[in-house]
C-alpha cells in the first residue's frame, strides 16, 4: 500500500486461514505511518488517538500510526489472534510496542472496546448475531487481563522511587539492580480525561485496584500511591464528582477513609464535616459505617505518626476520628458487632478497647480526648480482655479485626 490507500481494513481484520500472515500483516502495517497505510478511524478511535497528540504536536515516540492502535476492529483481532496459543507470544510482543510508545491510546481503546463488545453481547437479537458478539467479548481475556496488569500501575500509581529503599550500601546496590522504568506516558492528564469520559466507573474501579495491589507494601509507598490517585483524580473534567465518588462509595471502604485521611493531612477535606456527612447518609446502615470506622482505626493506629511525617493515618486525624466515634449515639454503641472468634460484644465495648488500645501508643491522644480515659476503663471492665487483645500488637504490625475477643 502506498499514498495512504491499501486494502481496506474489513479484509485485513477478517478471519483468514493464514493467521500467522494476518498477524505479520497487522504488525508490518501499524508500524507504517498514515501515509503509507491510513486506517480508517470513527470519532470515537479518534478521540483515543488523539490522547498522544498535545497543542498539535505527536508526543508519543515510536508511534508512527496512532489510528492504527485506536483502531477496534485492529485490536479486536489481535485478541482474537492472542487466543492461538502459537501467535500468543507474537501478539504480547505486538503489544508491548503500543503499551511502550502510545500507553495513553492503548488503555482507552482497549477499555472502551470492551465495554462496547459487552453492550454488543448483551443486545444481540439472537443466532449468529449473539454468538458472534459473544465471541468477541470472550476474545482475548487473557490478554486483556495482561495489559491491564500493565496499564493500571502506569497510569494509577507513582513510579517507584527506589531511593527510599533501606540504607547504606545495600541501598545503593538495590537502586542499580532495580532503576525506575521509563516514564513511557506522556501525556496522562489527556488520557486519563479521556478514560473518565469512555468510563467514570472504570477510573475509579482502576483507583481501587492500585489501592489494593499495596496490601502488602510498607506504609510510606501507600501513602505514595493515594497521593498519586489524588493527583489522577485532580486533573479530571469533573474532580469533585470523581473525589465525591471515591470518598462516598461504598466498594471499598478502607480506601475511601485512606483517602479522605491523607486529604485532610494536606488540607483538601475536612475530616470531622466529613465523617459527619457520611454518618447522615448511611441511613439504615450506621452501624455499618460505624463498625468500618473502628475497624480501619484498630487496623492502623500502631502505624500512626504525626501529621508533620506524612504518614498513611496522622495520630491528629486518629483523635478526630476518636472524637466522633466517642460521640456516637447509646442506640448505636449497645449494637451488637461481630468479631473473628464468633463472641459478641457491642460497638461501644469494641470501640473503648480501640480508645485504650490508641492512648497507650500515643498517649499524646489523651489531651485530644478528655472522657477517654474513663471510657478506656470502663471498656476494660465490660469487655474483659479484649481491650488487651486488640492493644496488646504494639510492634506495627497489621491487625485483622479490631473488636475484642
Amino acid at each position: 500500500a502506498s499514498g495512504g490507500r491499501g486494502p481496506p481494513l474489513d479484509a485485513l481484520v477478517a478471519e483468514w486461514t493464514n493467521r500467522a500472515g494476518q498477524l505479520s500483516l497487522l504488525e508490518h502495517l501499524l508500524k507504517c505511518p498514515p501515509g503509507v497505510y491510513q486506517f480508517p478511524a470513527d470519532a470515537e478511535e479518534a478521540a483515543d488517538a488523539d490522547t498522544v497528540v498535545v497543542d498539535g504536536t505527536l508526543v508519543a515516540t515510536n508511534c508512527p500510526n496512532p489510528r492504527g492502535w485506536a483502531s477496534s476492529p485492529v485490536l479486536q483481532r489481535l485478541l482474537h489472534l492472542s487466543d492461538d496459543a502459537a501467535l500468543h507470544p507474537k501478539v504480547r510482543e505486538i503489544f508491548v510496542v503500543g503499551l511502550l510508545s502510545c500507553p495513553e491510546i492503548i488503555l482507552c481503546a482497549l477499555v472502551r472496546l470492551q465495554l462496547s463488545v459487552a453492550r454488543s453481547a448483551d443486545q444481540a437479537p439472537g443466532g449468529d448475531a449473539r454468538a458472534v458478539a459473544a465471541a468477541n467479548a470472550g476474545a482475548g481475556m487473557p490478554m486483556k487481563g495482561e495489559l491491564m496488569r500493565e496499564l493500571i500501575p502506569l497510569f494509577f500509581k507513582p513510579r517507584r522511587n527506589t531511593n527510599a529503599a533501606g540504607g547504606g550500601g545495600g541501598a545503593q546496590q538495590q537502586q542499580q539492580q532495580q532503576p525506575p522504568p521509563p516514564n513511557v506516558v506522556r501525556n496522562m492528564p489527556g488520557a486519563l480525561r479521556r478514560l473518565w469520559g469512555i468510563s467514570q466507573n472504570t477510573v475509579v474501579a482502576a483507583c481501587i485496584e492500585a489501592w489494593r495491589s499495596t496490601s502488602n507494601d510498607p506504609p510510606a509507598s501507600r501513602f505514595q500511591t493515594v497521593v498519586h490517585i489524588i493527583g489522577v483524580v485532580r486533573v479530571l473534567p469533573s474532580p469533585e464528582n470523581a473525589i465525591a465518588t471515591i470518598l462516598n462509595g461504598n466498594k471499598d471502604p478502607e480506601f475511601s477513609l485512606t483517602v479522605a485521611f491523607v486529604m485532610a493531612d494536606h488540607d483538601m477535606l475536612q475530616l470531622r464535616p466529613w465523617l459527619t456527612d457520611r454518618w447522615n447518609s448511611a441511613g439504615a446502615n450506621k452501624g455499618m459505617f460505624a463498625v468500618a470506622l473502628i475497624s480501619y482505626v484498630g487496623k492502623n493506629y500502631s502505624q500512626a505518626s504525626a501529621r508533620r511525617n506524612k504518614p498513611l493515618v496522622s495520630v491528629e486525624n486518629l483523635g478526630t476520628t476518636l472524637r466522633f466515634v466517642l460521640s456516637l449515639d447509646a442506640e448505636t454503641m449497645n449494637g451488637v458487632v461481630p468479631t473473628p472468634n464468633g463472641k459478641a460484644v457491642t460497638l461501644g465495648e469494641s470501640v473503648k478497647a480501640i480508645v485504650d488500645a490508641c492512648l497507650a501508643r500515643h498517649p499524646g491522644l489523651a489531651e485530644a480526648l478528655p472522657n477517654a480515659g474513663a471510657a478506656a476503663d470502663r471498656g476494660s471492665a465490660d469487655g474483659g480482655g479484649g481491650g488487651a487483645s486488640v492493644g496488646s500488637n504494639q510492634s506495627g504490625q497489621q491487625q485483622q479485626r479490631p473488636a475484642p475477643g
